[in-house]
């Protein structure tokens, strides 16, 4: 299993225990059952993910991307659906002219990503399946957009009469966390995308016969490094005593710095590295 199907599949993993766990709470409350219904349709994008990045031959790996579309069509409607029964606006969902529209148009987008009109499968540089956007893929960000903005306004006149723990589970639904930490999380978001480019820099730095060792060598030190600054972190947390049963906030913040010079680091290196080959030519 390469390392992108195995994240695809941690990360649906989790998903999956999240949507189960808050079914378990009240499995007969409305809004409970939709959010596990939106998260199943995220883990069969997710699943249909990492089987995409297994699959052999192109005939799987369609047949795969086509189960994936139910899942990546249907979850902007059921979350739309799940927002307006836990802002209180279930009303809406009362009409048939409403599951018209709102499921009516998501297997629509289903059907016509099915054929290989929102997304279709490609082949990448180090021979394994993905998929890039289509022809008619604005179209599914039009829905996209259309559904989260309808989300956006339903939250929004939910809020102000909201008691506390509502107002941040609002915020959670509507951002992914509270306003403090969103340029954060945006930041994350923005350049944490940017660490699958290694892959494919490095298999451009050697022949092609030695490129799965490459890829198997980085991976292999991905997974020791992440242990060793996991266990590090942990060890320089507990230098600090105890005190009312939390762990101290200055062995928080030592952690995290000392995290954050070894991300520093290589991009000073870099720079020297650049600058030292500029002075050469």
């Amino acid at each position: 299993m390469n390392s992108e199907a195995l994240l695809s599949f941690l990360i649906t993993l989790a998903e999956f225990f999240l949507g189960f766990f808050v079914w378990l709470k009240n499995p007969k409350n409305e809004s409970h059952r939709l959010f596990f219904a939106f998260v199943a349709c995220l883990v069969l994008w997710g699943l249909s993910d990492a089987g995409l990045r297994l699959s052999e031959n192109r005939a799987a790996a369609e047949m795969v991307h086509k189960l994936g579309a139910i899942g990546f069509c249907l979850f902007p409607a059921v979350f739309l659906h799940f927002v307006s029964v836990y802002t209180g606006y279930g009303r809406l969902m009362n009409r048939s002219l409403s599951y018209v529209f709102l499921y009516g148009g998501a297997l629509a987008l289903t059907m016509f990503h099915t054929m290989g009109f929102i997304t279709e499968v490609t082949i990448t540089t180090n021979g394994i399946f993905s998929v890039s956007h289509a022809k008619g893929y604005d179209a599914y960000v039009v829905w996209i957009s259309l559904c989260c903005l309808i989300s956006a306004v339903l939250m929004v006149r939910r809020y102000p009469s909201s008691s506390l723990p509502e107002q941040k589970t609002l915020l959670l639904l509507a951002f992914g966390a509270q306003t403090g930490t969103l340029p954060l999380l945006f930041a994350l978001s923005l350049f944490g995308q940017v660490l699958p480019l290694i892959y494919s820099m490095l298999s451009k730095e050697f022949p092609l016969e030695l490129s799965g060792r490459v890829i198997s060598t980085l991976n292999f030190l991905v997974f020791l490094s992440a242990f060793a600054v996991q266990w590090g972190t942990g060890l320089i947390i507990n230098l600090w005593p105890v005190e009312a049963g939390r762990y101290a906030d200055a062995g928080y913040a030592t952690a995290f710095g000392a995290c954050f010079a070894l991300l520093l680091a290589p991009y000073v290196l870099l720079l020297l590295s650049r600058r030292a080959g500029a002075s050469r030519e």
